[in-house]
């Protein structure tokens, strides 16, 4: 897994991270490999250059030299880069004869940078390292060497621990990729930002994510073989352990036939109507009705036999009725149209928390992909303090209020993508054009704003809010790659007519590759309306990647 550089959710880091790129350029090959990185993807190393120097040299496109031949040994396993404070230790001991205790007490004396400490411990390396045989220039230059590193080396000890945690994570995760991540869900369900960012790698991973079943879930997640996994009970809201217990207790007779044997064995008296509308709004009852919208229709009804038969079992009337009579009382279960994709996403929102069957950005994933100048939510907390964001969500929480002067309107917005969750803020024009979109949590919405960051948090200040459809058609530029050697002959002739038909107000650039070159090519004779339309069709004719947008 790592070797091959498919790194991809490795510490369940998102796979644009700057980790994931380091171990993917890296490729590890051994243990020693994955503590190196540990120690290395740091502040102080990365603003060095430390860490390129360390990749080019591990992957044989740079020499690996040492600062002094008896430093080889200590330094080999690191390319002859100093990276753990016991390099520093070692190197004090093999030039100048230091003991272990005295080159700790070095050690520190770098970190601190006391500049009395530092100058009697120049004097006493530099006279050790005479001793040995090392010119005075030589061992001032080594001791200066140190004391350069040392200010961001790492204790190799904890890093190695932490590498033990990795490989054994990248491990599971390669080979039990079901099992690991119903794990890693079950340890996270409380948090949503990790539990979504946990259900978009299921995804990435091609595992399933299948709804609670009465029948067969658990109280925490569970795989299903080794390409699924099945939410478990204790996810659903309004749905306490004690009803968990009491459903999974009652399967022990065996599994439940149907909705009202369910409703005779489930013994709990905090079964009520709000449980059992979660029940059917995540879909838990499916296995025993098939159709959610005809059970919710009959709610009432289901939630009176329920009641009746709890009711007729605690005064121990339950032997009164035959089975033939019990089969005559069972209540009809009113038929209905089914629910639509959008209100089964709603209804898993509603008792989940999470989107299950399929998470509504996911239809908008491709159109958004070609926007250079858009970011997700992870790829928003990269961004510095006033840079300008566009981001797209699904809106999870709005709350809008007036100004504390009574003439504005101030509005705190979360929103969620594939990969997290992003707070921001939005004032007066900004709330009132599109208050319409922020109260209705189903359809995306791309909010455009700049970023504020404090030593607290990072969230964005919202200039403009819009619709996928609107944010797209606001492109100023657009550029279609072309590669030579794929391109049909009859391609160009074929995109000039898709420019025809879709004409509009944006720029258009063609992008050709000639040899190791691109070539940029301004279209002026065509300007294009950039639809969902006009972006299928140049995709279809060029290829998935052959389109990228810019937004002001």
């Amino acid at each position: 897994l790592l070797a091959s550089g498919n790194t991809h959710g490795l510490f369940q880091i998102e796979s644009g991270s700057g980790m994931v790129d380091m171990l993917r350029r890296l490729k590890p090959e051994r243990f020693e490999d994955i503590v190196a990185a540990l120690a290395l993807y740091r502040p102080g190393p990365l603003d060095s250059g430390m860490v390129a120097d360390f990749i080019r040299r591990k992957n044989g496109k740079e020499r690996v030299s040492y600062p002094h031949p008896l430093l080889e040994d200590v330094l080999s396993e690191t390319q002859g880069l100093f990276v753990y404070q016991e390099q520093i230790m070692g190197a004090a001991s093999v030039c100048a004869n230091y003991t272990l205790s005295d080159a700790d007490l070095m050690r520190r004396a770098m970190g601190k940078k006391k500049p009395e400490e530092m100058k009697a411990q120049r004097k006493q390396f530099v006279s050790g390292s005479l001793e040995n045989g090392i010119q005075e220039a030589k061992a001032v230059e080594l001791f200066d060497i140190m004391e350069k590193f040392a200010g961001y080396s790492f204790n190799k000890s904890h890093s190695a621990a932490y590498a033990l945690i990795t490989y054994q994570t990248a491990y599971l995760k390669a080979h039990y990729p079901a099992e690991f991540m119903s794990a890693l869900m079950t340890v996270d369900s409380g948090n949503n930002d990790k539990m979504i960012a946990h259900i978009a790698e299921c995804r990435k991973m091609g595992i399933k994510l299948l709804s609670p079943d009465v029948n067969e879930s658990m109280s925490g997640f569970t795989p299903v073989g080794s390409t699924s996994i099945r939410f478990g009970l204790s996810a659903l809201k309004s749905v306490g352990d004690e009803i968990v217990d009491a459903i999974i207790g009652a399967r022990d007779g065996g599994a439940f036939t149907d909705l009202f044997d369910f409703c005779d064995r489930v013994q709990s008296k905090k079964v009520n109507r709000k449980v059992f509308e979660m029940l059917i709004k995540s879909g838990a009852l499916d296995s025993l009705y098939e159709s959610r919208a005809n059970l919710a229709e009959s709610l009432d009804t289901i939630v009176s036999y329920y009641m009746l038969r709890q009711s007729s079992s605690a005064d121990g009337q339950s032997s009164l009725f035959s089975s033939e009579e019990s089969e005559a009382f069972m209540p009809e279960i009113t038929e209905t149209e089914p629910w639509t994709e959008r209100q089964i996403s709603e209804y898993e929102l509603e008792s989940l928390g999470l989107f299950v069957s399929s998470h509504p950005m996911i239809r908008y994933a491709n159109q958004i992909r070609m926007v250079k100048t858009h970011s997700d939510t992870v790829g928003f907390h990269g961004l510095k303090d006033k840079n300008t964001a566009a981001v797209t969500g699904i809106v999870r929480s709005v709350s809008i209020k007036t100004t504390k002067s009574g003439t504005g309107l101030f509005a705190r917005i979360e929103i969620e993508d594939l990969k997290g969750s992003l707070e921001c803020v939005a004032f007066n024009d900004a709330v009132r054009k599109s208050r319409h979109l922020l109260e209705q949590k189903i359809e995306p919405v791309v909010l455009v704003g700049t970023v504020e960051a404090s030593e607290e948090k990072k969230q964005m200040k919202v200039r403009e809010i819009l619709t996928v459809s609107e944010f797209l058609l606001k492109a100023s530029l657009v550029t279609i790659s072309i590669d030579p050697d794929t391109v049909r002959e009859d391609s160009l002739d074929k995109l000039e007519d898709i420019m025809k038909q879709y004409n509009g107000d944006s720029k258009v650039n063609l992008s050709i590759g000639t040899g190791d070159r691109m070539v940029s090519i301004e279209v002026g004779k065509y300007e294009v309306e950039t639809s969902p339309d006009f972006m299928r069709d140049v995709e279809s004719l060029l290829g998935e990647r052959s389109l990228s947008l810019e937004v002001v």
